[in-house]
């Protein structure tokens, strides 16, 4: 997987953003900090997807739906024939990556899904049609009457991180620590901050 400038691509927050321009024209660029020159939301992502030195599953970084589905299309894009091909793993994945709607969920994603909602795990459906995210739902079992053809999944675990904050003095030395601060979900968590006297 490769990300472009203009491409809509989801994070593993569940945000999905669009890569809004590379800063300079090298693609591979690493600059002194570790990061690449895509921008997303303000962050520096390398052409991989990968947010700054973190990983793969680092919350802030792109999303890979597997290799196996054989595809980049959501659900509703796929033709009959391309949706055939998709891996069983793939389709009951309960972070459903590619969006399939409940009323053509097999019985195994759907008994996982509501026995998820019975130990009261939080359930969220897809947005497609104003803001493109995963939304809280409150009432599942409700909702599932009227609205059988949205996405649904189990909402992931909040992942709290701890970044190193850097500074470059332009010393000799290059970049230091200067103290940390926890990202709960990618977003930073003010009150963690930690920082040395400069």
């Amino acid at each position: 997987m490769k990300i472009e400038v203009a491409d809509t691509v989801e994070l593993n927050n569940g945000w999905v953003c669009q890569v809004d321009r590379m800063s300079g024209n090298d693609p591979d660029h690493i600059n002194t900090l570790g990061y690449g020159p895509f921008v997303i939301n303000g962050l520096r992502y390398h052409q991989n997807g990968r947010f700054g030195e973190a990983g793969f599953s680092h919350s802030t970084s792109v999303k890979r739906i597997p290799q196996k589905a054989s595809s980049d299309k959501l659900w509703r894009e796929m033709t009959d024939e391309e949706k055939d091909k998709v891996p069983d793993d793939v389709l009951n994945d309960p972070a459903n990556p590619l969006r399939i709607p409940w009323n053509e969920w097999s019985r195994a994603a759907k008994g996982a899904l509501l026995l998820a909602d019975n130990e009261g795990k939080a359930i969220q459906w897809y947005d497609f049609d104003f803001d493109g995210a995963w939304v809280d739902d409150k009432d599942f079992i409700e909702d599932l009457d009227v609205y059988d053809d949205l996405p649904y999944r189990i909402k992931p675990e909040s992942v709290r991180e701890t970044v190193t904050l850097m500074i470059d003095d332009g010393s000799m030395g290059g970049p230091r620590a200067i103290g940390t601060i926890d990202l709960i979900d990618g977003e930073p968590d003010r009150a963690s901050i930690k920082m040395e006297k400069i």
